[in-house]
């Protein structure tokens, strides 16, 4: 899904009103663009995770929920190791198993 901005500018101010009020309908509904799907890297302890809209800060908090089984029991041991604000990345430190099917939906804060 696209979640395109509402320009700060606009020389037709009826247009502008037009899209801020889509923007503001958009994120009633809960389409507010701060959602993820991250899989941990099997035969590994980490996984980067790359955001390349920038949408990772300093002071951006994650909450993970489990889609499959195998997430689920990964999670009590999963958290952010590192995170470079410069690089839009995260690093999630994580259990070691082979497994490819630890598959979370993320959520961004801040």
């Amino acid at each position: 899904m696209s979640f395109l901005k509402v320009i700060e500018t606009h020389t037709n101010p009826l247009e502008w009103c037009k899209q801020l009020a889509k923007k503001i309908n958009a994120v009633m509904d809960g389409k507010t663009n701060n959602t993820a799907t991250v899989t941990l890297t099997a035969n590994s302890t980490t996984t980067l995770v790359t955001f390349a809209d920038g949408r990772i800060g300093a002071d951006t908090v994650l909450t993970f929920s489990p889609n499959t089984a195998t997430a689920a029991g990964a999670l009590s041991g999963l958290y952010v190791s590192g995170r470079d604000v410069a690089a839009k990345t995260i690093t999630l430190t994580h259990a070691d198993t082979a497994t490819t099917d630890r598959i979370f939906s993320c959520v961004l804060v801040g």
